[in-house]
């Protein structure tokens, strides 16, 4: 069930973070054989979940193409829950970017230094680092997703936005890194005292973004009058390396 919902807000987020507004989706069902009931029961909870995700978020399923039976030997393959979303942008040459700009102020929206809770089940931190394959998707708000989505677009449109890129896979510091690496800046950040700092780095929490912004009180000022939740997490500079609070300095290269 979550895992249709991912795939649902996973493509919203990616839309907003480009400036635009999310419009509708068309989804791609991978399945085993539906014929035996554990199949049958992923993709009715996949759909539900898809269901559920698009009406919240006001983006209808307009096309979409379903494909069963995929099976060697009997063995299905992962359930494949596909979402392709489509958006509007008024001006496709204002579209929004990944790139780290320089002497920007670098915020997290979606997340404030209480966040305590580092999701790793099921993340690529857990499969890469600890060969962990399996557990729960990441808890989703669908409100949360809308109101940090709706406030992310408002920023766009009060021209307080630099740089933008959602939080998923490989958590904050690998959405940090590829922001680095496409503006070939890099960044000074300090992880708040109150943050798990191993978990949190990677951690996958859904409904957040990375922004990057020349005018960081102003952000502040909109974040707080909405009760957006937010980190000042730190900003870019000329050197070409990721400097971290705990003392940590990674190269660009």
């Amino acid at each position: 069930y979550n895992g249709g919902k991912q795939a649902v807000v996973e493509a919203y987020r990616n839309i907003i973070a480009t400036g635009a507004t999310p419009l509708a989706v068309t989804n791609n069902l991978n399945f085993g054989n539906p014929e035996k009931p554990k199949i049958m029961a992923q993709l009715v909870h996949s759909v539900k979940g898809m269901k559920d995700a698009c009406e919240f978020l006001s983006t209808p399923v307009v096309s979409g193409n379903v494909s069963l039976y995929n099976e060697t030997d009997g063995n299905a393959i992962k359930p494949s829950p596909v979402i392709g979303m489509v958006g509007l942008i008024d001006d496709w040459k204002k579209a929004g970017t990944i790139a780290l700009p320089p002497e920007a102020a670098i915020f997290i929206i979606g997340q404030n230094a209480t966040t305590n809770s580092g999701w790793l089940s099921n993340s690529i931190y857990a499969k890469l680092l600890a060969n962990h394959v399996g557990g729960a998707p990441p808890q989703i708000d669908l409100e949360a997703e809308l109101q940090t989505g709706l406030f992310v677009l408002s920023c766009y449109q009060k021209e307080l936005v630099q740089a933008a890129h959602d939080i998923s896979d490989g958590g904050p510091l690998v959405a940090l890194a590829e922001m680095m690496l496409a503006g070939n800046h890099g960044a000074r950040i300090t992880i708040p005292d109150t943050l798990n700092p191993h978990s949190w780095c990677f951690a996958e929490n859904q409904s957040s973004y990375i922004i990057a912004t020349n005018d960081p009180n102003e952000l502040i000022r909109n974040a707080e009058q909405v009760q957006i939740p937010f980190i000042h997490l730190g900003k870019s500079i000329s050197n070409q390396e990721l400097k971290i609070s705990n003392g940590d300095i990674i190269s660009l290269q």
